[in-house]
């Protein structure tokens, strides 16, 4: 219980200090104030219509496979775009500003004289509408038409040789021979350079393990790119894979063509090969005939003969005979 005097004694009040965290929270509504006012002050920017302009370099490409650039007379542009400030900003950050690539192909070129032709600018602009997204109409170029000098390139037919080289899986091995389409390319350059061009070899190409059937597109190799150009400037290399096994078969000497009497030591010879199991079955010992070497040799001093196998089935492979050589011995 108080006493009189506490009671009547006047009473402390504690003063309230302002946090740390009060303080933080106003910094953070302001900043988030600003942040906002700069937002909306942005959009009312770029949603506002802006006209710019650049200098392009003009980079020309796909030339006509029959002709050669030889002389460019516009190699800048000034281009104008307007739209909204969304648009060009868009532009600005994902286009190339500083190089404008005409691909030659695209365009219906004007044979104006001689060597020197042109293209609309209309044609380009409505191509870097497509690319940019701003509309044809708001792209203005500084000229109507742009101008360069093309000459005629010679052309001449050439065989490809392909640079293929394959390794096969255990057992497997080519069937038949490698086909190459086409055969021959049309090669346009300078007729001094095509008169003595007589091969067009593909780019290396390494292939292993190999043990199915392959079709490979192959570039070619141009010796002088600068001055030299191929249609088409690829082929297709084509080539049948199968699964080989050894065999072995025994076959009599064939002595016919001989016009003196001779016999041999053996008589008969037994011939190793590869075949493709599809083949296995269309084997025969008729289809090999082997002979004894004879050109050059003097049947009267010579005691011995090499055999050579005159002919065999066009799938069998990697044939050897055995024994390679025999004795023989003149009939008078």
């Amino acid at each position: 219980m108080e006493t009189p005097d506490q009671i009547n004694k006047p009473k402390r009040v504690a003063k309230q200090v302002p946090s740390a965290k009060f303080g933080l929270s106003n910094n953070f509504i302001f900043i988030a104030c600003i942040l906002i006012a700069t937002f909306a002050w942005l959009l009312i920017k770029l949603s506002d219509t802006y006209t710019v302009t650049y200098n392009f370099n003009l980079n020309y490409t796909d030339v006509p496979v029959d002709k050669t650039l030889t002389l460019v007379a516009d190699s800048s542009v000034n281009i104008s775009f307007t739209g909204e400030g969304f648009s060009l900003l868009r532009l600005e950050l994902f286009s190339n500003l500083r190089q404008l690539r005409i691909q030659l192909k695209n365009y219906v070129l004007t044979n104006e004289k001689d060597n020197y032709y042109q293209l609309s600018t209309k044609d380009v602009k409505a191509k870097l509408s497509e690319e940019t997204g701003i509309l044809a109409d708001n792209i203005l170029f500084s000229k109507p038409y742009l101008g360069f000098e093309m000459n005629e390139l010679f052309t001449k037919k050439v065989r490809v040789i392909d640079l293929l080289s394959v390794s096969f899986k255990e057992q497997y091995g080519l069937y038949g021979d490698i086909f190459i389409t086409p055969q021959k390319i049309s090669v346009f350059g300078p007729k001094s350079i095509l008169d003595t061009l007589q091969i067009i070899y593909t780019n290396k190409i390494e292939l292993n393990e190999v043990e199915t059937d392959q079709s490979v597109d192959a570039e070619l190799s141009n010796p002088i790119p600068g001055l030299l150009r191929f249609e088409p400037d690829q082929v297709l290399i084509n080539f049948k894979v199968e699964k080989f096994t050894e065999s072995s078969l025994e076959v009599p000497i064939d002595i016919s063509e001989f016009s003196e009497g001779i016999t041999l030591f053996p008589k008969t010879v037994k011939i190793f090969f590869k075949i493709a199991q599809k083949d296995f079955n269309n084997i025969d010992p008729a289809l090999f005939v082997v002979t004894p070497e004879t050109e050059g040799i003097d049947l009267n001093s010579a005691n011995k003969l090499k055999l050579k196998i005159a002919k065999k089935p066009v799938y069998v492979r990697d044939e050897w005979l055995m024994p390679a050589e025999v004795e023989f011995l003149i009939i008078k």
